[in-house]
């Protein structure tokens, strides 16, 4: 519990419970910040603790608090003034402050004057406000584009990447995947690493290596809908497994494969796609428990593990003989970027190679040397690095304007996961949503065969090319909930 003198005084001696905090002591106080905020313990307006009082109550460093206060001013939940101190913010004074540290400024990854970044950032974004696709929020990647294709011109051997099969370069490209796995702690080796050309066709190739036609594909009830394009391609049966506040459920696997009505699983641990669920590591460990057992295959889905700093290790750790782990750089680099890499049990490695050049002969050469060289410079974890600060401003943003309302979104998310009022029906709220130009998907475009389909939405943050759109198209969607009648939108519609 947070400690106050008194909640309506302007200047409350605020003293933060963080003795069950799990990680970072300076986000715990952050985070506490933000609940207490959110929950009216700290009015608009507040005075905090000075930094230095408030680190000797707590008993930390002086730097955690200031840290912490750092973080939450970039969130936009408190202000500071000279003579003032640092007080909380309203809600509009909130959104306000975060639109305003997305301005270039010193240690920018970019700034006024680039031609490249506005050029990407010329002119009004019009039209309706694209809320329905899980891409990522502009960064720097165009800047360090055009340097890395500036820098491609002028080296020796370019012209080899142009051929079928480029001297020494496919290992040094799987190098390249190791070196970015080894991010998500995934100890791996060139030799179990097949090249893709991005996720997609790397889970094409892995299931149409693993699995023969008919076999019975267990995914989260409530999953990526291009699972059911390839499952529809290849000629497999999806079987929806149950899910709860983790995702898939290990009772679920266990008793499907006991009873030997599965062949393989598909899952995505972290950030699952559409509910925003992350495995703990002790469901992996179960799941992998099982799946080895057992003899099936899992196919992880990682392609946004690294926007979770503290997300648990892959499955495929735990599962050395069953674990194909597939990840991509479209999420945390770029979309266009499409290079894949696929972690395979050694054994396999061949196998999924060969299913990658039956299906595009071979992931583009010249992408996967941008990708290989961005690993090895370290531009790949700047541009993953401020993706994530894009990502963690437009969450709090989103938590900001649905205050109240029941969703799901870790700090890192690439959309939010909104659970509507009974009265609503998804696809009533999605036409609504339409109708005042904001485009996003309900949640039936995920639901697996006869799977029930819950009356919520996918709300995308990445699409709209700034800030202040994304704050227009989540007002609008706030306002739905909020003044308008389900039945009287249905009549109009």
């Amino acid at each position: 519990m947070t400690k106050t003198t008194d909640a309506a005084a302007p200047d409350i001696t605020w003293i933060p419970d963080i003795s069950n905090a799990e990680g970072p002591l300076y986000r715990a106080i952050s985070d506490r910040l933000a609940h207490d905020i959110r929950g009216g313990v700290l009015p608009v307006g507040t005075r905090l603790p000075p930094q230095r009082e408030l680190a000797w109550r707590l008993g930390v460093t002086l730097g955690t608090v200031s840290r912490a206060y750092r973080e939450a001013e970039h969130r936009g939940l408190i202000g500071g003034e000279v003579g003032r101190g640092t007080y909380v913010r309203g809600r509009e004074a909130r959104i306000g402050g975060l639109l305003a540290g997305r301005q270039p400024g010193p240690g920018t990854p970019w700034a006024a004057g680039d031609p490249v970044m506005e050029e990407s950032l010329e002119g009004p974004e019009t039209g309706p406000i694209a809320m329905q696709s899980n891409v990522p929020p502009p960064g720097p990647e165009a800047q360090i584009f055009r340097r890395t294709l500036a820098e491609m011109s002028e080296a020796q051997g370019m012209a080899d990447l142009l051929a079928y099969n480029p001297r020494d370069a496919a290992r040094r490209f799987r190098l390249g995947g190791v070196a970015w796995l080894s991010r998500r702690g995934l100890d791996t080796s060139e030799d179990d690493i097949a090249l893709s050309a991005g996720a997609h066709n790397g889970l094409t190739a892995t299931m149409a290596t693993i699995l023969k036609p008919g076999q019975r594909l267990m995914t989260e009830a409530l999953t990526y809908p291009g699972i059911k394009t390839v499952a529809s391609l290849l000629n497999l049966t999806l079987v929806p497994g149950e899910m709860d506040e983790e995702g898939l459920t290990a009772e679920c696997i266990a008793t499907e494969a006991a009873a030997g009505r599965i062949d393989a699983i598909y899952t995505v641990p972290v950030l699952q796609n559409p509910t925003n669920g992350i495995q703990s590591e002790a469901r992996r460990a179960e799941i992998a428990a099982i799946c080895e057992r057992y003899e099936i295959p899992i196919i992880e889905d990682d392609i946004c593990g690294l926007f979770i700093d503290d997300a648990p290790p892959p499955l495929a750790r735990h599962a050395p003989t069953m674990g194909y782990y597939v990840t991509s750089l479209s999420k945390t680099l770029a979309p266009g970027l499409r290079i894949g890499y696929v972690h395979t049990p050694r054994r396999m490695r061949d196998h999924v190679a060969a299913s990658v050049r039956a299906s595009t002969w071979m992931a583009s050469h010249i992408t996967a040397e941008i990708a290989t060289r961005w690993i090895e410079s370290g531009a790949a974890d700047h541009i993953l690095a401020e993706r994530k600060a894009g990502l963690i401003r437009r969450n709090a943003i989103a938590r900001e304007i649905f205050d109240g309302h029941d969703f799901r979104m870790p700090e890192g998310a690439l959309h939010l996961w909104l659970t509507l009022p009974r009265e609503w029906r998804a696809s009533q709220f999605v036409a609504a949503a339409a109708a005042r130009n904001v485009v996003l998907t309900a949640a039936h475009a995920f639901t697996v065969g006869e799977a029930p389909s819950p009356g919520a939405v996918r709300i995308c943050l990445g699409g709209p090319r700034d800030d202040a759109r994304v704050v227009e198209g989540l007002t609008r969607l706030r306002k739905i909930l909020e003044e308008h009648d389900p039945l009287a939108e249905a009549e109009v519609m």
